[in-house]
């Protein structure tokens, strides 16, 4: 499998649940807009969140059961119709994983700063530099232990169900080796997070550059407190990163500044004159741009016809079609009125847990299903059993996960933090109690 292939399919971590606070920035001005406005802002942000780990779900099943939808002409299978919509500019975008993978990033750099932009206050930074690696470390971990539990059971199904389904390129690639504990568990405490080999639970390569961008967001706000002069540095780490994926980080960071400064009503107001379709538009058509190997569609060729063509290039579009997005929902009263209804916070809450446990759900359900039903059903009906119930079981184990593994990784990652703080600074704990 190419790098390409292995990028587009997988997607990242975080969590967008911060709490309402005062809109004040750091520099002390007062904001004209209140608390609860800018809570709702977070609030439709957790929510595209929640639909940004939804389309990896379909995208890896893409992957799975209609290869030629993502990899178009590299792939040994082709439906027919399956190639056409991987073409499709606007339409393929929900099953474009690395766009996705963008997204999330543009999220943790926006969110990860929120309170001390709003605040001024520096230790929401220390706390979150502090946890940020346990924090993503115990779900990962847990994960890896998970399949290889189903691993060690021999309840993997992928390699006969990737026969059937021509996706010997991706499905055929994952657990086929015998399972070993600690292999495991270096996976998630080690691997995941140095830029290594991930086998139990593949979509844990975009742990590396989350914990990378969320040092980057922390360090970026430790070591520039002025905001007058974080704008310059917002620059500066733009041309840094212009080639990886770390620059989604520094767009968020930089989103979060620009909504939480005096010209952040305006942008707003401007925006929600009908701008942000326009945004929301180009977001979206850049998005759908398909792995540069896959062959282009029209709507796409004139991009990659640039010399610097590359896979850095394809990179840096979807990151400014996943900005784009984000400020589009940032501007929209409409879009956040939908992002923050309850399902949408719903999925936005148990996203880390949906992105955790899917692929384990598409090794066993999705492909012994297909495994079953190939032999007797025609072929789009047996697959869109197995989606249905590859999305119902994974859904099912998102919120498990969260409640029995995120949730509690949060709380302990809060309570250690406190007491190690209370150790190290036991006069400053003591003031800070009301």
């Amino acid at each position: 499998m190419t790098d390409a292939c292995l990028m587009a399919t997988s997607v990242p971590a975080g969590e967008v649940r911060t709490p309402a606070v005062p809109a004040v920035p750091a520099d002390g001005r007062t904001e004209a807009r209140s608390s609860a406005a800018a809570s709702g802002k977070v609030v439709a942000l957790e929510g595209l969140r929640g639909l940004a780990s939804f389309c990896v779900v379909l995208h890896h099943l893409a992957c799975a059961l209609f290869p030629a939808l993502i990899f178009g002409i590299g792939s040994a299978s082709d439906h027919g119709w399956d190639r056409w919509l991987h073409d499709q500019p606007l339409l393929g975008v929900v099953f474009q994983g690395n766009f996705m993978v963008c997204t999330f990033f543009v999220l943790s750099g926006y969110v990860l700063g929120y309170k001390y932009i709003h605040t001024g206050q520096r230790s929401y930074l220390w706390s979150g530099l502090a946890r940020r690696y346990p924090r993503l470390m115990l779900p990962a971990v847990a994960s890896c232990v998970l399949a290889w539990a189903v691993l060690t059971l021999g309840l993997f199904r992928n390699v006969p169900a990737a026969k059937l389904t021509g996706s010997s390129m991706w499905l055929a690639s994952w657990w086929t080796f015998p399972g070993n504990l600690l292999d495991a568990v270096h996976d998630g405490a080690v691997s995941a997070f140095t830029n290594g080999p991930v086998l139990y639970n593949s979509a844990l390569w975009t742990m590396w550059n989350e914990l990378l961008g969320s040092l980057l967001v922390y360090a970026t706000l430790i070591l520039v407190p002025r905001r007058s002069w974080r704008w310059g540095a917002y620059v500066v780490l733009a041309g840094l990163t212009a080639t990886g994926y770390l620059l989604a980080f520094v767009a968020g960071m930089a989103f979060c500044e620009l909504m939480a400064s005096a010209a952040g009503p305006e942008v707003r107001r401007v925006l929600a004159r009908g701008w942000w379709v326009a945004l929301a538009l180009i977001g979206l058509y850049l998005g759908g741009i398909p792995i540069p190997d896959t062959g282009m569609a029209r709507a796409y060729g004139r991009l990659f016809a640039l010399p610097a063509s590359s896979i850095h290039v394809w990179v840096g579009l979807h990151i400014v079609g996943a900005a784009a997005v984000v400020l589009a929902v940032l501007g929209s009263p409409l879009l956040q009125a939908g992002l923050s209804k309850r399902p949408m916070r719903w999925l936005g809450r148990t996203s880390f847990g949906l992105y955790l446990v899917h692929m384990v759900v598409i090794g066993t359900v999705a492909s012994g299903l297909m495994v079953w039903l190939v032999p007797r059903a025609p072929y789009e009906v047996a697959a869109l059993i197995a989606v249905l119930a590859t999305l119902v079981v994974s859904l099912a184990g998102a919120e498990l996960f969260t409640r029995w593994v995120d949730a509690p990784t949060l709380a302990l990652t809060s309570r250690t933090y406190r007491l190690v703080r209370s150790r190290l600074h036991p006069q400053a704990q003591a003031t800070a109690r009301p």
